[in-house]
């Protein structure tokens, strides 16, 4: 996947974060080239990816299409995947994220994004160097069920996109998270069309 790409679609996603115009998402979309979703595909895509984020929801795990319904994120607070300041994951990991490998290992139809926040509780080379870790750690996970590592891109942000204040210790609990980003291929594009 072209690393532009996968950059764009991680500001656009801040962007869409913060309430900016969707708009701009498709200027942006149109200055890339990606796959143009007609009128007619575009419903079936959102309906698609709301089957998806509804199969993927459960106890510690949010999802929601952003994007203008072309994208499923899934967000998962760092605490359901790991230990305080460590970078292996739970045991239960596994367990919390079979159902994306599963979908991820039934087709072909998307490329996944990981990205890893942490609080700022620490220097900013220690939190990278922890959400790098972590990611890498997922990318190990999905890799060793079957998932193939050219269709995972990894962005280790530290403490670079809070979505809340670090000023006490709920919100710096809700900028410890991993947010996964089910970016869809062509293949389903084209399945959707039948």
């Amino acid at each position: 996947m072209h690393k532009q790409f996968l950059l764009t679609i991680l500001s656009l996603v801040a962007i869409c974060s913060a309430g900016r115009a969707q708009d701009f998402v498709s200027d942006i979309f149109n200055e890339y080239e990606l796959p143009k979703i007609s009128s007619k595909l575009a419903p079936k895509l959102a309906d698609h990816l709301s089957e998806i984020c509804n199969d993927l929801k459960a106890p510690n795990i949010e999802t929601k299409k952003i994007l203008n319904n072309q994208i499923a994120q899934i967000t998962i607070p760092a605490a359901a995947l790991f230990a305080p300041n460590d970078t292996l994951l739970l045991p239960s990991a596994t367990t919390l994220l079979t159902p994306l490998i599963n979908l991820l290992n039934q087709s072909d139809f998307y490329n996944l994004i990981i990205t890893v926040h942490s609080d700022n509780t620490g220097s900013d080379e220690y939190l990278l160097d922890l959400t790098q870790s972590r990611a890498l750690a997922l990318l190990n996970l999905f890799t060793q069920h079957g998932i193939n590592e050219e269709e995972i891109e990894l962005f280790p942000m530290g403490n670079d996109e809070n979505i809340a204040q670090n000023n006490n210790r709920a919100n710096r609990a809700k900028n410890r998270r991993v947010e996964l980003y089910l970016i869809p291929k062509q293949t389903l594009l084209k399945a959707l069309k039948k």
